[in-house]
């Protein structure tokens, strides 16, 4: 990939610390995070319209007119929050933009991944060191991490605490969302962020909304660098790096496995490591990518790595102290040493070549036409309420059409109205 000299990108500033964000199309690429800001911030208005509106039932009872009433509080003030974070976005609301063939990732939204933060600095309970433990089990404590880079850093609390276990000379730390790479970059240069927590499930009253200061303490100086850009097309000089970190990002990323066991090929020196943890569930519509973890494995192999250590450990994943909602995770960890330099690295594009050459033709895909026959049903439900019609009156119209049995359309109508709750 060729990318222009720095100087010729925006620095993203959140407070003191400035961020690079290096993109191909960088105009697209602000766009999409301005939309989705703004997205946000509806979002979260119309939960406070519908609370208030709730807070003032006469019916119900003090306790729960007080417990509405601090939600109310906390959603104004998480609106604050975050759009004060990505308040150096501002500047670029007004202009317009035409995608290139790349974007942001669906799953990226601007708070998608709220909760990495309250658990990488916040909540204390033992998951960042369950997680870094799992990681010792494939790298020697003795390992000497050097220049690190991290792919999909996130939060960044892997990167810090693995930067300092194994004495890293400098750590580049490189995601895709300016909210959690923002955060992280205030937190690891000694601030405190200030957000507001909404668990899944509260355990009492006052966890239904929780304001939170994560930080880190007894924090020592130490070497990092923050990217904001893709993962999958990393803006870096190749064979640059002696570790490449990638925590929690290898079954979420919209590519084929092996293909991004190139990008982490041409970033590596040879004779170096690379270090993965995280959950192994692969969940795309193309069932070739679900790999298996021997799949893994044979990847690895097959495309510059050997040497390959694995392990699985059982770790606590996301258990909030406020919230009766969490999980154990069975995370994947390996290491393996780059061998050899593997194939040429192809661009990757989210957008399909059919999509940015408007002369190609549109592939008869099987694929395609039952997505887009879940989205005209679901389209077709929703238009059809009209504040008079019932579940069975749109029902009957459905069966009608697709000539399915009422009870049969009862069960669709209604699966898709849960669905959009």
């Amino acid at each position: 990939m060729r990318f222009h000299s720095l100087k010729s990108y925006p620095q993203l500033k959140f407070d003191s610390i400035a961020i690079p964000f290096i993109f191909e199309d960088v105009s697209a690429a602000i766009q999409v995070w301005c939309a989705r800001i703004n997205g946000f911030k509806k979002t979260v208005e119309e939960e406070i319209e519908i609370i208030s509106n709730q807070s003032k039932d006469k019916y119900i009872s003090k306790l729960t007119r007080e417990r509405l009433k601090s939600s109310l509080k906390l959603k104004r003030q998480y609106i604050k929050q975050i759009t004060d974070h990505l308040k150096c976005f501002d500047k670029y609301a007004a202009e317009q933009y035409v995608y290139s063939g790349n974007k942001v990732a669906k799953n990226q939204g601007v708070d998608s991944y709220i909760n990495n933060i309250f658990r990488d600095w916040c909540w204390n309970n033992g998951e960042n060191e369950e997680l870094l433990e799992s990681i010792s089990y494939v790298v020697e404590d003795d390992y000497h991490a050097g220049l690190t880079l991290t792919l999909g850093a996130g939060a960044s609390r892997c990167s810090y605490d693995f930067h300092q276990k194994y004495e890293a000379k400098h750590s580049v730390l490189l995601d895709i969302n300016p909210v959690l790479l923002g955060c992280a970059a205030k937190i690891i240069n000694g601030e405190t962020v200030t957000l507001n927590e909404f668990p899944l499930a509260p355990l009492k009253m006052q966890d239904f909304s929780v304001e939170q200061e994560c930080k880190v303490d007894n924090i020592t100086q130490q070497e990092f660098s923050f990217i904001l850009s893709d993962a999958l097309n990393a803006p870096l000089t190749e064979k640059t790096f002696d570790t490449v970190l990638t925590p929690w990002v290898i079954d979420i990323i919209p590519m084929d496995f092996k293909e991004f066991i190139l990008q982490v090929n041409r970033l590596l020196k040879v004779g170096r490591l690379w270090v993965n943890t995280g959950s192994l569930a692969f969940l795309h519509s193309k069932q070739q990518w679900n790999y298996s973890q021997e799949e893994v494995v044979d990847l690895l192999k097959k495309y510059g790595f050997d040497d390959i250590q694995v392990n699985r450990s059982k770790i606590n994943y996301l258990n909030s102290p406020h919230s009766a909602h969490g999980r154990i995770e069975n995370v994947f960890s390996f290491s393996a040493k780059k061998k050899f330099d593997s194939l040429p690295l192809r661009k990757f594009n989210y957008l399909p070549d059919w999509i940015n050459d408007h002369s190609t033709s549109i592939p008869n895909q099987d694929e395609l036409m039952v997505h887009s026959s879940k989205h005209l049903l679901q389209a077709q439900v929703l238009s059809a309420i009209d504040g008079e019609r019932s579940i069975i009156k749109i029902a009957k119209l459905l069966a009608k059409q697709y000539d399915m049995s009422e009870d049969s359309a009862i069960a669709a109508v209604r699966q898709i109205l849960i669905d959009n709750l």
